[in-house]
Parts: structure tokens; C-alpha cells; sequence
């Protein structure tokens, strides 16, 4: 299990603004939320707002590590958050290698 606690982050995208192929590039603090993406006439994306990204959050890790010879390892892991940061099902997960030495 873990928990963790996000102080800071930001956000951003590059998307179609009008049918000549302008593309523009919008920034956001995902934690404050965004309002929308500034859209023109024959914009093909339609205006949207997403809700601040949660603060706290929890998870699993699951994971096995081998030693080879007394000195080398290497691992597999696998973490998921079990609380989504966001309404709309946003969450996090990731795999990781590693690959070690031990002196």
C-alpha cells in the first residue's frame, strides 16, 4: 500500500483551433482545474472544463525481485492508485524494471 499527497502540478495540450490547421497550445494548473479550452468559429473540439485533480491519494504495489550471485538484482513492480484523482475515472498506474548492483 501507499499514500501520497500532490503539492503542485501542471497540465497542458495542443489542439485544433479553427479548420485552417491553426494549432494552439493552452496550459493549466490541473489542481486549480481548467475552465475550458478557448475555442473559435469552426473550432473542430467543443469547449470543456475539468474539475481540480484531488490532492490526496491511495494505492497498491505489487512487485518480485531476484538475486542473482550475491550481487545482482532485478525487479518488476506494478502500482495503481485505488482513488481516482478526478470524476471522470483519471487515475494513475505504472510498471517499473530495475535492474541493480549490490556491493
Amino acid at each position: 500500500m501507499f499514500a501520497s499527497y500532490n503539492i503542485g502540478g501542471t497540465s497542458s495540450m495542443d489542439y485544433l483551433y479553427d479548420g485552417s490547421g491553426t494549432i494552439k497550445h493552452h496550459h493549466w494548473n490541473s489542481l486549480d482545474g481548467c475552465d475550458g479550452l478557448p475555442t473559435g468559429e469552426g473550432s473542430q473540439y467543443r469547449e470543456m472544463g475539468m474539475e481540480p485533480q484531488r490532492h490526496f491519494t491511495y494505492g497498491g504495489i505489487a512487485g518480485v525481485k531476484a538475486t542473482f550471485k550475491d550481487h545482482y538484482t532485478i525487479s518488476l513492480n506494478y502500482m495503481e492508485e485505488m482513488k481516482r484523482l478526478h470524476k471522470t475515472g483519471l487515475h494513475t498506474y505504472n510498471y517499473s524494471l530495475s535492474v541493480g548492483y549490490k556491493f
